[in-house]
């Protein structure tokens, strides 16, 4: 059984790796289906010729 001190750490680790990945993976997804997205457009002009 692990110690408190241990749970401590991983818990800690494991908070700074999702708060490191996850705003990534969330913005290249976003990005990916928001450049889809004819309001987006709309709004922020990415498709502009």
């Amino acid at each position: 059984m692990p110690t408190i001190r241990e749970w401590k750490v991983l818990l800690i680790s494991a908070a700074v790796l999702i708060s490191v990945y996850l705003p990534i993976f969330l913005y290249l997804t976003s990005e990916a289906y928001l450049e889809n997205d004819p309001m987006y457009n709309e709004i922020y002009g990415l498709n502009e010729e």
